[in-house]
């Protein structure tokens, strides 16, 4: 069975590029918008025109570089154009004071108009990609912050207030602007934590009673694949259960379990991972494997505890849904790696998914005695890296991530990259098995 997970279907993020094109020019607008009204403040109207016009020709000759006009920017730029002749040709200088409801009721009406016709502006930036009710929310903002800011700038004349509260509302829009993509969109913006997919209730997991639930059935389902094994240092299924009980005891408040329940309410699959600390990982310590030099490139989180009931092991649904619950956490706390230690008759299944070996050879389990074959998945590497990366945990499930949380995650990993040279997308399978990247 193919196993593998990605992002939403219905949210066609840009490639690494197209995103860092994205990005860039939106920072350019950003500070194009900034520099403009600084502009209107601190310098005579004549020097205003003249930098808008080279800024805006500037933005507007990168934007046709990069194939993505926006409407924005040439309707700005038309703007200063049309200003600058009527005040330096036609030496009209009594409406002046008006210039700054020509800019914003025509900026409000633009974005009206291509909201109607459900092309919101800022779909341009990117291409037509993304999630359209971001934009849609995004896009109807400016046309309500234009039109208040067009209104406020005539309304009210003479007081200096006309130029002050107009550009301290563009300037709320931008703040907003960037909240919303990079920080909340209300409701769609959090993770669930109970979901159903086709007949299967899953759940996350905290009550004692749930909790009793998951060690039943996962030391149940690791008994039956480790029973045989000589190397075991456990000797019945509730010997393994107190052993895995104890053993997790450490980490308690850092684990976040998740449990699949058939159509009955019987539980039949589980799952969990734990948050990293300042004590660690468990694979660290049961394998004697520091990842410190890896956290130092993005956060890491421990995948474990991962059985379907005999039962149910042909229900691919099940599979997808144990781990939608997982990368949606990951995904919504900015998680770059996903550290797992599997025992070795499952690790093949878990390099299908897209995790990658650290050890060449299996590495005893400290707790357990039996075999275990740790591995990494690079999580940011998989998002950023869709369009190129056609394999792994990142590509079955794409119609059941959440689309905001997966779309925030993409633009997060690549605005904090701007800013280091240690992205942990760049990290490659290769790198990820270099030995100076872990003391083992």
């Amino acid at each position: 069975m193919k196993t593998s997970m990605s992002l939403p279907s219905n949210v066609d993020i840009p490639s690494d590029k197209e995103g860092l094109i994205s990005l860039f020019l939106m920072i350019f607008n950003l500070l194009s918008v900034a520099i403009s009204i600084g502009t209107f403040y601190f310098l005579p109207l004549a020097g205003s025109f003249f930098i808008g016009i080279v800024l805006y020709s500037l933005l507007v000759f990168t934007e046709i570089k990069f194939q993505r006009l926006t409407p924005v920017t040439v309707l700005i730029l038309l703007i200063y154009i049309f200003l600058s002749i009527t005040y330096f040709i036609f030496d009209q200088e009594e409406w002046m004071p008006y210039s700054g409801s020509v800019f914003y009721f025509s900026l409000g009406l633009m974005a009206f108009i291509l909201s109607v016709l459900k092309k919101p502006l800022t779909m341009y930036y990117s291409l037509g990609k993304g999630m359209l009710s971001l934009h849609n929310v995004t896009s109807w903002m400016w046309v309500a912050i234009y039109f208040m800011a067009g209104i406020t700038s005539i309304l009210l004349m003479p007081n200096v207030s006309f130029i002050y509260v107009p550009s301290l509302l563009i300037m709320a829009g931008l703040l907003a602007t960037l909240f919303f993509q990079f920080c909340y969109l209300g409701p769609s913006s959090n993770r669930k934590k109970e979901f159903t997919m086709d007949m299967y209730d899953f759940k996350e997991i905290d009550s004692p009673q749930a909790i009793d639930q998951f060690y039943t059935i996962s030391s149940t389902e690791i008994w039956s694949a480790i029973a045989q094994s000589k190397k075991k240092s456990v000797k019945t299924q509730s010997e393994l259960m107190e052993t895995m009980i104890r053993s997790d005891q450490e980490y308690t408040d850092g684990i976040v379990r998740f449990i699949a329940y058939s159509k009955e309410g019987n539980p039949i699959g589980t799952i969990f991972c734990v948050i990293d600390s300042p004590q660690g990982l468990p694979i660290e310590r049961d394998t004697g494997i520091n990842m410190a030099n890896l956290r130092k490139m993005g956060k890491v989180i421990e995948v474990g505890h991962f059985v379907i009931d005999k039962r149910y092991r042909c229900k691919p649904d099940l599979f997808l849904g144990l781990f939608k619950g997982v990368i949606d956490f990951a995904l919504a706390h900015d998680i770059s790696f996903l550290a797992n230690c599997s025992y070795s008759h499952s690790s093949a299944m878990y390099e299908k998914m897209g995790f990658v070996k650290i050890s060449s050879c299996p590495i005893p389990d400290t707790i357990l005695g039996v075999d275990t074959c740790p591995s990494i998945l690079n999580l940011a590497r998989l998002v950023v890296y869709h369009e190129d990366i056609t394999m792994g945990i990142v590509e079955q499930s794409k119609p059941i991530l959440n689309q905001y949380t997966a779309e925030r995650y993409y633009k997060r990993r690549l605005a904090t990259g701007l800013f280091t040279s240690r992205k942990p997308y760049n990290l490659k399978i290769e790198d990820i098995f270099n030995k100076e990247i872990y003391a083992i």
